[in-house]
C-alpha cells in the first residue's frame, strides 16, 4: 500500500515499554488489562506472518490465539520482554518462531479464548491477499508497520475529537487519509469547507497541515517506544515508512 501519510506529530497516550511494565505490578487487573491491549495490539502480524508460512486461515488463526494465550498470557511472554535487547518487533517475532517449532513438535492444540470475529479476520485476509508474495518475515513487518500506523491514526482521531476540532480531522480523512488507505478521489477543499463548516479553503488546508504534522510526531513516538535504543528510532522509523509505501 502507497501511502501519503509519511509525509503527514503528538504525544502517544500508551507507551509500549510502559505498558509492558504494567504486566509486572502486583494489581491483577492491570496485569490482565495490559496483557489483553498488547494481545489486541500485536496478534495481526502475528497472523499474517502464519498466513505466509503456509497455514490455512482457521489454523492460522487458531495458532495465533495459542501464541497469545499459551505464550503471552500463560508464559508472560511480554512480563519478560528486555528493554536493552532491540526492537519489539524482532523479539515478538522470534518468540513467535520458536513457538511454531514448539507446536511442530506437539499437535495439542485445544483453545478457547482471544477468538476474533469472523469481519477482523476477513480483513486480515485482504492483507494477506494484497501481500501473497511476500516471505513470512516480511508480512510480519508490514503489518506491524500497519498496526503503528493504525494506533497513530486512532491517537489522532480522539486528540482532535477532545480539543473539539472533530472538523479538522474530519478534513484530514476526506482530503488525505481515505485517498490514501483506499485509493478514493480527494474531495475538492470547496466542498470540504462547505460540508464540515470551514470558512474558506486556505481554513481547510490550514487544518489539513495541522493534523498531517501531529500524524507524523503520533508515528515517530510510537515507532520509538518499541526500540530500546534511541539511536535505533530513526533507523526504525524510516522502516516502518518503507513498508507503509
Amino acid at each position: 500500500m502507497r501511502s501519503n501519510l509519511e509525509r503527514t506529530g503528538a504525544q502517544f497516550q500508551t507507551t509500549e515499554w510502559t505498558i509492558l511494565q504494567e504486566l509486572k505490578c502486583s494489581n491483577e487487573s492491570r496485569q490482565r488489562s495490559a496483557a489483553e491491549h498488547l494481545a489486541k495490539r500485536y496478534w495481526p502480524p502475528v497472523f499474517a506472518w502464519l498466513r505466509q508460512k503456509g497455514l490455512p486461515a482457521d489454523k492460522a488463526a487458531e495458532t495465533t490465539q495459542g501464541f497469545f494465550e499459551d505464550v503471552v498470557l500463560a508464559r508472560r511472554l511480554f512480563e519478560r520482554a528486555d528493554m536493552t535487547k532491540g526492537r519489539l518487533r524482532d523479539w515478538l517475532k522470534t518468540s513467535l518462531k520458536n513457538y511454531l517449532t514448539d507446536c511442530h513438535r506437539s499437535e495439542r492444540r485445544q483453545l478457547e479464548r482471544f477468538q476474533y470475529e469472523s469481519d477482523v479476520l476477513e480483513l486480515e485476509e485482504r492483507f494477506q491477499t494484497r501481500n501473497a508474495c511476500v516471505s513470512p518475515d516480511e508480512a510480519f513487518d508490514k503489518r506491524w508497520a500497519l498496526s503503528i500506523l493504525e494506533q497513530a491514526i486512532e491517537e489522532c482521531e480522539r486528540h482532535f475529537g477532545e480539543k473539539n476540532h472533530p472538523e479538522y480531522w474530519s478534513a484530514f480523512n476526506l482530503w488525505v487519509l481515505q485517498p490514501a488507505l483506499y485509493g478514493n478521489l480527494s474531495m475538492p477543499r470547496d466542498e470540504i469547507a462547505q460540508q464540515l463548516g470551514f470558512s474558506d479553503e486556505g481554513h481547510v488546508s490550514v487544518a489539513v497541515h495541522t493534523v498531517k504534522q501531529r500524524l507524523k510526531a503520533v508515528i515517530e513516538q510510537t515507532v520509538a517506544r518499541t526500540v530500546s535504543d534511541p539511536a535505533d528510532s530513526r533507523a526504525e522509523y524510516e522502516s516502518i515508512q518503507a513498508m507503509l509505501m
